[in-house]
């Protein structure tokens, strides 16, 4: 038995034989049933396969040896050794990277490897290490709901905090970068206290973790270790954790726990006027207090950037399943903001200026293809310079917003357009604490600032027994009830290169809902067209936004019927259908044909029924119609106006 073999299985203390080699549980991942296989090659190299599809630099770590460990003294010359080799796993336990610390007479060297690369490719491919778990995840859930974890920079004062049996956690980001939502998600509803390493650049660190943290965990601190002895030592310095005495480790937690909770101040503010030390400079808010109503500024009329849909200063919420383009209309109602006057989709543009599409989801280059394509599919040769772009990836959202809310001022910005709500939020979609908190403190200064928002969202599932319709923004209702406009994207028809969606509006505190309307959207290579669609009165007639009189109206737009078949064009109750046709036949808009089915139900007709779209633009068509009178849009007028809304 070679030294590097007898090395090895001292260290795995229920190694048997298994064929040629030996089989033991592997000390890299929790092993029920003996996973690692070890075997010894003619030259006395020792090989380590872990079956569960643990890295061997993370079994040699694990060990507590170095790769140069597995081989003969006489093999070692000129093998780069690795110092440290930390497996960075997920909550539940499975392993996403490594990271490897190499040292040598030129400096430190750490670089990182993919569970699912080859044994010669390092790196992360394109990924972000924002994107990457926090150091021991998977331990988290070990510890009682109550227990604070401590978070730190990197995985070394990590494991020095976790020798002296402290629940830690660290950052793998480095101190520029800041751990994604993802990462963070693993301490949600958990008390945590983060501790900075001693220098400006970790302190900031820390500020933004804190900042994501704010509605994810239950609550935050920030311990500040007053004697550290120099710059930039961090936790594996402190005495109690060098020493891992009892009560040095307990005193250490009770300075801890000493600490207050953290909470954003006017320093961490999204106003740049409230940041820093007061001055005879700085502008002060005015104190609270009541005014008289007559007291106060006549407004006079309300403005709308988009008429009748988006109200001036105030945020729209804009959801939809998966796939149905919102951020395709999201950057076609852009770009018409930022052209300035013209439409968007049969919808006024009242007062056109900058626009900032802030994207938590795609990166700029991707952004830039879309936002090219849209302008071409309206004949520009690129993007208005009016139109502006920021991403937000590898960022804190509370970084992203204070920097969206500084360039909004700088450059006038109408209107904002946030790509998407879910990972914009950093807490719980369906919390009301986390939902009324983000748009308290990160939708009010763009609203003072007089910043319109067009909020992207998700939207929940369709259960069984629902219609898309009856869906909601996914999450708190507060979503819903904070925004002043709701319009939803429904899917109608999609094929190869088109898809054609309906836009529903569903809330307006301001106003009456806006007429259902759909857009038709064409994608080729070179350009993304975007136009406008105009619902036929069987679609209108399926809209819970009117009232069912108006339902019924524009079932009989095409012909008479009966109330089953009114039943089964507007998807009303029987009951609801024959309420309705009472009221229209006491307001005589409609009456009997004189025919009745086998059931005796009476069929009836509109009045004056308006002319079918096929119609429209016949001779006899255009003739009847001046002899009637009354269009389909103007049938559709009443419905407009008769449409519920909220207050």
């Amino acid at each position: 038995m070679s030294a590097p073999l007898a090395t090895v299985l001292e260290r795995l203390s229920d190694a048997k034989r298994s064929g040629g080699g030996w089989a033991a549980s592997c000390p890299a991942h929790n092993d029920r049933n003996p996973s690692l296989s070890i075997s010894e090659r003619d030259d006395g190299q020792v090989l380590l396969y872990c079956h569960a599809g643990c890295f061997t630099e993370a079994v040699v770590g694990a060990l507590g040896l170095q790769m140069g460990d597995l081989f003969p003294r006489s093999q070692r010359n000129g093998y780069e050794q690795p110092t440290a080799t930390w497996s960075i796993k997920d909550a539940e336990g499975n392993t996403q990277a490594l990271h490897v610390r190499f040292d040598s007479p030129e400096g430190k060297r750490v670089v990182w490897k993919l569970h699912d690369s080859g044994p010669k490719d390092w790196g992360l491919k394109g990924r972000k290490p924002s994107t990457l778990p926090l150091y021991g995840s998977e331990e988290v859930k070990d510890y009682p709901d109550d227990v604070p974890i401590i978070v730190v920079e990197g995985e070394k004062a990590t494991d020095a905090l976790r020798g002296a049996l402290i629940p830690a956690i660290g950052s793998v980001t480095g101190a520029s970068d800041t751990p994604g939502a993802e990462a963070l998600e693993v301490l949600r509803r958990r008390p945590v206290v983060l501790w900075p390493d001693n220098d400006e650049e970790g302190r900031s660190h820390m500020l933004r973790i804190a900042e994501a943290l704010y509605g994810v965990a239950s609550e935050v601190r920030i311990y500040e270790w007053k004697d550290a002895p120099v710059k930039g030592a961090d936790a594996a310095d402190h005495p109690a954790v060098l020493s891992r005495s009892k009560a040095g480790v307990r005193a250490l937690l009770g300075e801890m726990d000493a600490t207050s909770v953290w909470k954003p101040s006017p320093e961490v503010s999204l106003s740049p006027s409230l940041k820093g030390k007061d001055t005879e400079d700085t502008p002060k808010r005015a104190p609270l207090m009541s005014l008289r109503f007559n007291e106060i500024p006549d407004p006079g009329e309300r403005r709308y950037l988009v008429e009748g849909l988006m109200p001036e200063g105030y945020p729209t919420l804009l959801h939809g399943d998966g796939g149905v383009a919102k951020s395709m209309l999201a950057l076609s109602l852009g770009l018409a903001v930022a052209r300035g006057g013209g439409e968007w989709l049969g919808h006024k543009v009242w007062d056109g200026g900058p626009v900032l599409y802030l994207d938590f989801e795609l990166d700029a280059p991707e952004q830039r293809r879309r936002a090219l394509r849209v302008a071409r599919g309206v004949g520009m040769v690129d993007a208005p310079d009016a139109f502006r772009y920021m991403s937000t990836l590898g960022y804190a959202a509370q970084e992203s917003f204070e920097a969206a809310l500084r360039e909004c001022e700088e450059h006038g910005v109408k209107l904002l357009i946030l790509d998407s709500l879910g990972p914009a939020l950093q807490g719980d979609a369906t919390a009301a604490r986390d939902v009324i908190g983000f748009v308290q403190r990160v939708m009010e200064p763009f609203r003072a600032a007089g910043v319109t928002v067009l909020v992207v969202d998700h939207q929940s599932r369709i259960t069984a027994g629902q219609e898309y319709q009856q869906k909601d923004a996914f999450g708190s209702v507060y979503k819903r009830n904070l925004t002043r406009s709701v319009v939803q994207v429904e899917p109608l028809a999609h094929q190869d290169g088109a898809l054609t969606v309906r836009l529903r509006h569903k809330k307006h505190n301001f106003g009456p809902l806006a007429k259902a309307f759909a857009a038709d959207l064409a994608f080729s290579h070179d350009a993304v067209t975007v136009r406008p669609r105009e619902l036929g009165s069987a679609d209108l007639a399926t809209e819970n936004t009117l009232n069912a009189a108006d339902r019924v109206k524009f079932a009989l737009q095409d012909g008479p019927m009966f109330p089953s078949e009114l039943v089964e064009t507007t998807g009303l109750a029987l009951k609801t259908v024959k309420n309705a046709l009472t009221k229209l036949r006491e307001a005589e808009t409609v009456l009997p044909t004189g025919t009745t089915n086998n059931t005796g139900a009476k069929q009836v007709s509109l009045v004056s029924p308006p002319l079918r779209d096929k119609d429209k633009d016949t001779p006899a068509g255009r003739e009847s119609a001046s002899r009637d009178g009354e269009t389909f849009n103007e049938l559709a007028e009443p419905a407009l106006m008769g449409a519920q809304h909220e207050c």
